[in-house]
């Protein structure tokens, strides 16, 4: 199980990661479009 939670938690990192980072692109896109 350990084995198994270690492959899960280095798939779902990355994952957060590149969402996190979209999230605030896209926040940020959305402010600027407003903003016009």
């Amino acid at each position: 199980w350990t084995l198994v939670m270690a492959a899960t938690t280095v798939a779902i990192v990355p994952l957060l990661v590149l969402f996190v980072v979209f999230q605030r692109h896209i926040v940020r896109s959305i402010v600027v479009t407003g903003l016009k």
